[in-house]
């Protein structure tokens, strides 16, 4: 973001501009229809009406804006009178450029994101407003994978639900292992820091999503004496081995060459055209499951231009083809708890004394080799 600041500072008529924004929305008849009321100050604010498609890209947006001076009393007649369907307060850094504004926005449980408005006359078509906006898009360096759907009320309570359901889904697990897997049970790890978390995102410099935190506040992986893990398998890893594979990969992606890149990817591929990034390695790939062999289960930050930020996806030395295997951790994990406690499971005593957890249906002893069979469909789509 800092990057796209400085370059948005050179194009500038005007700015930057700080403003502390509190917007609260209320509920609506059309999913395409939005109410809300922002705050500046206590004697200062907005109600704003827009409409505008939920799609990622540029889009045609109709607003009306009238201003208010009594915000706090306005939000609770409204909130009497049809509810409120969200809040969100956030840091704006506004530039003008030309007719376009330009926001540069730290949202409160989000992160940061790059919002443009270009600002059509009356009866200019939407055409010339999407073309400016893809031409600032281009010089500020955004790519088109880059693009997120939806309003940051959507995204914040699409956030909240995996949240909720990670939480659930995550003590099913713990009890299906203390029945099942007494030593997995036991091995798992107290969860870890806060500050922990804060300071692997920050090396990353992506926010992370909401359920990949809740799993590590949760738990910070295994303590490493079972020999087996919970993840069909797969080891848990702590933050801190997360943290040593992420490293090294991101010293593959950053130091490779080009050339190299090129060819070491040459068989990689995405099973579902476009949702993951036809790479060998990539810095944005975060590693939470691990088959001690250089292969993981993992978020990605870094989707296709048809993928999902927070998507479960399969990488590593041996991972050529990728497949999404959840839409987020806590959908992975509500996928993960609903294939054991029906019945899709084996528990093996091994030659070395310790128990294995695998699929019963494939009939495979690897997890990453079963994905391949599961998620088969994802070919061609």
């Amino acid at each position: 973001m800092d990057r796209i600041a400085e370059i948005a500072a050179t194009l500038a008529d005007q700015g930057p501009i700080e403003i502390a924004q509190d917007d609260t929305f209320f509920r609506c008849e059309h999913s395409a229809d939005r109410l809300k009321l922002r705050t500046f100050a206590p004697d200062r604010g907005e109600l704003i009406f827009y409409r505008r498609a939920d799609s990622t890209g540029p889009k045609e947006s109709f607003y009306l804006i009238t201003p208010v001076t009594t915000p706090d009393a306005l939000r609770e007649s409204l909130t009497l009178a049809w509810g409120q369907a969200g809040r969100v307060r956030k840091q704006r850094r506004l530039f003008l450029v030309g007719r376009t504004r330009v926001h540069l926005d730290r949202v409160e449980g989000l992160g940061e994101f790059l919002e443009l408005e270009v600002v059509l006359q009356e009866g200019e078509p939407a055409d010339a407003g999407v073309a400016e906006a893809h031409a600032l898009m281009a010089r500020l360096g955004v790519a088109e994978s880059q693009l997120v759907q939806g309003a940051y009320v959507d995204l914040l309570r699409a956030q909240a639900a995996p949240s909720k359901a990670g939480a659930t889904a995550m003590e099913r697990l713990e009890k299906w292992l203390e029945i099942n897997l007494q030593e997995v049970h036991a091995d798992l790890a107290p969860g870890c820091t806060e500050a922990a978390i804060a300071e692997f995102e920050c090396e990353v410099g992506r926010s992370f999503p909401a359920s990949l935190k809740d799993l590590y506040r949760a738990h910070d992986g295994q303590a490493g004496t079972a020999n087996t893990g919970p993840f069909y398998g797969l080891s848990f890893l702590s933050m801190a081995q997360a943290k040593g594979h992420w490293i090294d990969w991101k010293k593959i992606a950053d130091e490779t060459s080009p050339e190299v890149m090129e060819g070491a990817s040459m068989f990689s591929k995405s099973a579902s055209a476009g949702t993951v990034k036809e790479i060998y390695a990539n810095a944005y790939w975060i590693p939470f499951a691990y088959d001690h062999g250089g292969n993981y289960l993992g978020v990605d930050l870094d989707p296709g231009p048809r993928g999902t930020i927070g998507q479960v996806i399969n990488f590593g030395r041996d991972e050529d083809e990728k497949f999404v295997v959840a839409s987020s951790v806590a959908a992975f994990l509500e996928w993960l708890v609903d294939q054991l406690e029906s019945g899709n499971s084996t528990v093996r005593l091994e030659d070395d004394g310790g128990r294995s957890l695998n699929t019963k249906e494939p009939e495979m002893s690897h997890f990453l080799d079963a994905i391949k069979i599961l998620f088969a469909s994802q070919r061609g789509a």
